[in-house]
């Protein structure tokens, strides 16, 4: 058995043995390698916070920025950089200051705590900051034993350049480094010692030159220790510097960076807070029932006595800029896009306004270049391009005006036409029209009303808030100031109110707004020539298929399925050929005989008219071209609007309110027929907002 087990045992060892110098020099080296690795690892780990950290380098002239940086960008700089080592949420990163006068600590909870250095501003005076922070995460007893063992040295090399400082001046001699780096194999902590200056001679009136002293190894160690034991519960703990909390000040010989020779200026102070004065009773203009009106949180409070009111002016209201008086309130919003588009936008500022007691400006009117171009409210995909136009191109503006001061309201005529908002934003589109007369520190702003369909209540309380917060912040600044009105801006309020809510206001409104006396008498030129002088009636068809409607069509599945809507809605409403047809379209606008030639064919075989009739057989074609697109557009819709029948289409605002209009003047609404664009998604929207009556 013994020599069994002795040849068991040769054959073992004479297995392990490698075969060739070779192979002994490759295992050799792998296993350097691999305890190099082990080596390198084990004090990343003991040393390093958890997270990935940041560690910044600044010299004289560069400055590497950690990946968690602000903005990404390096920024070379010549002044003073506050860095630390952060557990990868980059909370603490701060970029560089240039700011020469101030200086960075750092607390056990990573936030920079600033504190002003001695520094002389003097030019002569060498500018100079020794910065340095360390942090690290102590888990285990092995780390804080490390943790010692390289605050000794550090503070060792400390004290070693504490040494070399002229005793006279605190000035190091030309030969040593103007930077020290702590070698990174040694340390992962970031360490920054920044020395920019330009020694020169001087002047007597300089500041005296402050240097801080240097705590020494043992009191380092000590304080270094101490901070590691009460901070191993967090997840990340910043040791103290080794550096005293104050800057130690050194200067250096080169000539690295001149730009630096003069100081920067100082900020200018700022501001004296405002002193309020307090008051012994309200003023005499008081207007209790407005003040509570105002605010309406007060009545919540259990407020709503005129003594309980005056008493909490005197004691709060005063103090925290409360309004107690009626403001003179002035709205202008922005009326956008096609004909029906802009008036439904009249229609709920008008509306507004009659509730809240407001005055009203009145806006430009908008015109299109060509109905042949694609509107989208995305401008990489539109076509189209507003400009604006006199409103009394389109609206009575003088019958208006009169109408609503025998109602109390004041209707401001527009002031200006240009400049004029971008329309493709209309959710942005704020009156730009200069108005001398106003302080543009009273202009307060209401947003996020475009297409909201919002109710009456919910749109007043918008402006409530609007206008009172814009009011009492300007008190609050400056308690003495006069508020004589607030002007309220509106971007475009196109279907921003839901009518269904306030309907009678609504109606009340839609009446008031009679179209142009010009183009009505077009209108009536129209009907005139078409029946004889009145003698025969006809039916009216909008034919919303022009070029800017591509997008309709495609969602109801192609222009073909467009057309036997109209066909379906043309035998409801009962049309036949027994009557002319008066036809709306925008294809003629540009020039589209042919296609509006097939379509005349097509309803003609379809035995749904005798004849199809249009504007532009009875207006000259030179008298048509002085219209803008949109007045061209009000001709049809007056003309549709008296027609015995009427068809449009369903997803148009145009043929909505052509139907609602006619119920305004009289016309039964069974005697209107839209094509059924459900499938588009607008029949909600248009039903809760359009509805006038």
């Amino acid at each position: 058995m013994a020599k069994h087990g002795s040849r068991y045992r040769t054959s073992a060892l004479a297995a392990l043995q490698p075969r060739s110098r070779r192979e002994t020099v490759f295992l050799i080296g792998i296993l350097i390698i691999a305890t190099f690795f082990i080596v390198r690892i084990c004090q990343f780990r003991s040393l390093t916070p958890r997270g990935n950290t940041i560690t910044a380098v600044l010299s004289t002239t560069q400055v590497v920025r950690g990946k968690h940086g602000p903005d990404g960008e390096d920024e070379p700089t010549a002044v003073f950089t506050e860095v630390f080592i952060d557990s990868g949420s980059g909370e603490g990163f701060k970029r560089p200051r240039k700011q020469p006068d101030v200086q960075v600590k750092y607390d056990n909870q990573r936030k920079p705590s600033l504190q002003k250095s001695a520094l002389g501003s003097n030019k002569a005076d060498a500018l100079s900051d020794v910065s340095k922070g360390t942090a690290q995460e102590n888990r285990s007893d092995s780390s804080d034993r490390s943790v010692q063992r390289r605050s000794a040295v550090d503070a060792q090399q400390l004290d070693g350049l504490r040494t070399k400082l002229d005793p006279q001046s605190g000035v190091l001699p030309a030969n040593i480094s103007s930077s020290v780096i702590t070698d990174n194999s040694k340390s992962v902590n970031s360490q920054v010692i920044a020395a920019n200056s330009l020694a020169g001679q001087q002047e007597r009136t300089a500041q005296k030159r402050v240097t801080d002293k240097v705590p020494s190894a043992q009191n380092a160690q000590q304080a270094m220790l101490q901070q590691s034991q009460g901070d191993k519960a967090s997840s990340m703990k910043v040791l103290p510097s080794l550096l005293d909390p104050k800057p130690v000040v050194v200067a250096s010989q080169t000539k690295t960076l001149p730009t630096v020779q003069k100081a920067l200026p100082q900020s200018p102070p700022p501001p004296p807070p405002v002193t309020r004065q307090r008051i012994t009773s309200a003023p005499a203009d008081f207007d209790w029932q407005t003040y509570l009106l105002y605010n309406p949180e007060l009545r919540d409070a259990g407020i709503g006595t005129q003594q309980q009111a005056e008493e909490h002016y005197v004691q709060k209201g005063y103090a925290q800029g409360l309004i107690y008086k009626r403001l003179r309130v002035l709205l202008r919003y922005t009326a956008c896009t096609g004909l029906i588009n802009q008036h439904y936008s009249h229609i709920a500022a008008f509306s507004l306004c009659a509730v809240l007691g407001a005055e009203l400006v009145l806006p430009p009117a908008v015109k299109r270049d060509s109905f042949a171009h694609y509107f989208s409210v995305f401008k990489e995909h539109n076509e189209v391009k507003w400009t604006p136009a006199p409103l009394e191109s389109l609206l009575n503006v003088d019958k208006i005006v009169e109408f609503w001061r025998g109602r109390g309201l004041t209707v401001h005529r527009t002031p200006a036409l240009l400049p004029f908002p971008d329309l493709t934003q209309p959710e942005l589109a704020y009156p730009m029209y200069p108005q001398p007369e106003i302080d543009p520190e009273l202009i307060a702003r209401i947003d996020d009303v475009y297409l909201r369909n919002l109710d009456m209540p919910e749109l007043i309380e918008k402006a409530r808030i609007a206008v009172i917060g814009h009011a009492g912040k300007l008190l609050r600044q400056d308690p003495g100031r006069k508020i004589d009105y607030i002007v309220l801006d509106m971007p475009c309020t196109f279907f921003m109110l839901r009518s269904l809510s306030n309907l009678r206001v609504v109606t009340e409104v839609a009446r008031s707004l009679e179209f142009s006396d010009q183009v009505a008498n077009l209108a009536d030129r129209v009907i005139h020539g078409m029946t004889m002088g009145g003698k025969n009636e006809y039916n009216a068809v909008h034919l919303r298929i022009e070029k800017d409607a591509r997008d309709w069509s495609q969602i109801m599945g192609g222009e073909q399925v467009v057309w036997r809507g109209y066909v379906q809605s043309m035998l409801q409403a009962s049309f036949t050929s027994d009557l002319v047809l008066y036809a709306a379209s925008g294809l003629l606008t540009y020039g589209a005989n042919d296609e509006m030639d097939n379509l005349i064919g097509s309803l003609k075989d379809a035995g749904l008219c005798k004849d199809v009739h249009y504007k532009e057989l009875y207006i000259p074609q030179a008298e048509l071209e002085e219209l803008n697109s949109e007045q061209k557009a009000l001709v049809d819709f007056l003309v549709l609007s008296r027609g015995r029948g009427f068809v449009g289409f369903g997803s148009s605002t145009f043929s909505f309110y052509l139907r609602e209009f006619r119920v305004l003047s009289g016309i039964p609404r069974s005697s209107s027929v839209l094509v059924d664009a459900s499938v588009i998604g607008t029949d909600p929207l248009f039903n809760s907002a359009g509805t006038v009556i």
